[in-house]
């Protein structure tokens, strides 16, 4: 079986950046070659009854290519567009950690707080499970879909994220010491959503939307709490098996803070400016963002793609 997580592409494009790179805001032409090649790729997706997306690439702070293609919803004949606001998944949780940070920066928390000082309904386990573990991927907890998938659950059922704590509360031990091994895990990172909302009073997306989106001057994203919010400009997402016709693509009831959040590629460009430039934060805040806290972690960074079958190492 064959699944395709359709009505987004996003892909950026960085070369020779440094700390001192400036953000850019305008678009340049590249070589008609190039967008010739770009046309061939997106071919197949780049008609009115396929799943389509949004291109943009940048190059030393600025935009120098961007292109809408396909549709963004298939039912109603609705093409994508620069302005369609897609999910962007797990892109997500740069944001849910970058909450952690300015938190920490504006002294209501504490990176090595344990979580149990939010959450005290949460077992001891013998060891401290941090914020940061929590951040990095190396807490330890179980990984929350993957132990609901095991039951037989429809994880696109109506999961909510207070869930997460009776589930962690069954957990006997930690599958690993914290802080020595990388375990992608949502668990923490529905746990660091709600760890904002309670140091901050405020629910996580309208916090997230006065305190980051705004700021940075973010006007089309936003996250999506469940999924029957009504995200206005957004594309469909989908899914097919093999041969068979798309089907529609749910989002998930817990995935806040995790998952969730909907934007556009103009709107990521600004969030990719702050890392080269900051104007939310700082340069340590940046640093403390992208500095893995363990071995294992700086192993396994490395990005995979697929392209026709072939794996392909970025290191």
């Amino acid at each position: 079986m064959k699944t395709i997580l359709s009505a987004l592409l996003i892909v950026f494009l960085f070369t020779n950046i440094s700390g001192s790179a400036q953000y850019n805001s305008s678009s340049y032409e590249i070589d008609a070659s190039v967008a010739e090649k770009v046309d061939s790729l997106i071919k197949p997706y780049n008609n009115p009854v396929t799943p389509g997306g949004v291109l943009l690439v940048m190059r030393d702070g600025a935009i120098v290519f961007e292109k809408a293609f396909g549709m963004a919803n298939l039912q109603h004949d609705v093409p994508f567009t620069l302005n369609t606001k897609s999910n962007i998944g797990s892109t997500s949780k740069q944001f849910t950690a970058f909450a952690i940070a300015l938190l920490q920066q504006r002294g209501l928390l504490d990176s090595s707080d344990d979580i149990r000082k939010y959450f005290p309904e949460l077992p001891d386990l013998g060891d401290t499970v941090t914020l940061a573990h929590l951040v990095s991927h190396t807490s330890g907890y179980r990984e929350f879909y993957n132990t609901m998938m095991m039951t037989g659950m429809d994880i696109s059922d109506k999961l909510q994220r207070p869930d997460v704590i009776p589930l962690l509360q069954r957990q006997t031990e930690l599958q690993n010491a914290p802080g020595e091994v990388w375990n992608y895990n949502n668990s923490g990172y529905i746990l660091l959503a709600m760890v904002v909302e309670k140091v901050t009073g405020e629910p996580f997306d309208s916090w997230m939307k006065e305190n980051i989106f705004e700021p940075l001057g973010m006007k089309n994203t936003i996250i999506r709490m469940n999924p029957r919010q009504v995200i206005r400009g957004s594309a469909q997402g989908y899914r097919k098996k093999d041969m068979e016709a798309y089907e529609e693509s749910t989002d998930l009831y817990a995935s806040a803070g995790a998952g969730g959040i909907y934007s556009t590629t103009g709107d990521l460009a600004k969030w990719i400016g702050n890392y080269l430039d900051p104007a939310l934060g700082d340069k340590s805040l940046i640093e403390k963002m992208t500095t893995p806290i363990c071995s294992e972690q700086r192993r396994k960074i490395e990005l995979w793609l697929w392209i026709d079958n072939r794996q392909v190492e970025w290191s």
